[in-house]
């Protein structure tokens, strides 16, 4: 469960990264 709560968490994040 951890783990796709950090998936939650990192989706987003590399979204972000790749976005700027």
């Amino acid at each position: 469960m951890a783990n796709l709560h950090k998936a939650n968490i990192i989706g987003p994040l590399i979204a972000n990264f790749g976005a700027v």
